[in-house]
């Protein structure tokens, strides 16, 4: 698929046409999730860097390093899926922007593997722990230990979700970054506690399959 944005023209390639997102992208004309991306855009003041948690073939990526011009570093467990990615950002020209880990995402460091999803929906492809897996499950407060600043984390990971923020809470205390996170019914009231916690209120809806920001209670304040 290719689209204008921003004054650039964005590709994005996918394994099946009839992909969810696809289709969606096609049927628009433009980033998928666009509604979420612009919101993003509009709470950022200055921002240096995004993590994608679950960046699928890239679409949240590519909007983050090429539109915004962030630093991004992007997690994807699945192989086909990654391939994918890793051609999207190279192919629009914005590898220096990115930092791409073919890994799940979880609450220690480990092993998982992946499980496919559909043939009509790939972003629904999820991972499961498993010590004998071909996978890195790594955290995200080892793997940002090292980066001076993060200012928006979206996760898109299918239930694992609240493993993801376990494993990021030390970035999350020093960082404070906006939090945008997928959660279904079932997962929702304990990611909402454990971001209460650590004092984020989750602030706003979108998408189909719920996704919400989170904000840290001081910038509340500070509006």
């Amino acid at each position: 698929m290719t689209f204008p944005a921003g004054g650039k023209r964005v590709t994005l390639r996918f394994a099946n046409e009839q992909d969810h997102i696809a289709r969606t992208i096609k049927a628009t004309g433009g980033f998928y999730e666009a509604e979420l991306l612009a919101d993003v855009r509009s709470r950022l003041f200055f921002p240096e860097c995004a993590v994608d948690v679950g960046a699928h073939v890239g679409n949240h990526t590519l909007y983050f390093s090429m539109m915004l011009g962030l630093k991004t570093i992007a997690f994807e467990p699945n192989a086909e899926t990654f391939e994918l990615l890793t051609a999207n950002v190279r192919e629009n020209g914005v590898e220096s922007n990115c930092r791409l880990r073919h890994a799940a995402v979880g609450a220690s460091a480990g092993r998982a593997r992946a499980i496919p999803a559909s043939e009509g929906n790939s972003g629904m492809a999820k991972v499961a722990s498993d010590a004998t897996g071909d996978l890195p499950l790594l955290c995200l407060d080892d793997e940002l230990e090292n980066d001076a600043r993060i200012d928006v984390i979206k996760i898109d990971v299918e239930g694992w979700e609240l493993d993801v923020l376990r494993g990021a809470a030390r970035v999350i205390e020093h960082h404070r970054p906006l939090i945008y996170v997928e959660a279904s019914d079932g997962t929702f009231p304990d990611v909402r506690a454990f971001l209460a916690g650590g004092r984020y209120v989750c602030w706003k809806r979108f998408n189909a399959t719920p996704t919400f920001l989170f904000m840290p209670n001081e910038r509340l304040r500070a509006s």
